[in-house]
């Protein structure tokens, strides 16, 4: 089995994966507020991020130099996948 290091698990326990998880999946709020809610609970933990700004489904941080894109939504998260996939062929 091959380990690899994740730069955003140094940072972003399980724990707060599923609180902002929690966050965004929260259905009568709009994607604005629940990208301050999420900036602000990575804030109040103590992740050293800086903000990018948000877009429609997602919204960007960075930590220690790179970007990371958190999904606010379904369609977000589905952003981020194709993303991903996409990515390689980059």
């Amino acid at each position: 089995m091959i380990t690899r290091r994740s730069l955003i698990n140094k940072y972003i326990s399980k724990e707060m994966y599923l609180d902002l998880l929690k966050i965004t999946m929260i259905n009568d709020v709009d994607n604005n507020s629940k990208y301050i809610w999420c900036t602000e609970y990575l804030k109040d933990k103590g992740v050293p991020l800086q903000i990018l700004g948000s877009g429609t489904n997602r919204f960007g941080i960075t930590i220690d130099g790179y970007a990371f894109k958190i999904a606010l939504d379904k369609d977000g998260m589905i952003d981020n996948q194709r993303e991903f996939l996409y990515s390689k062929e980059l």
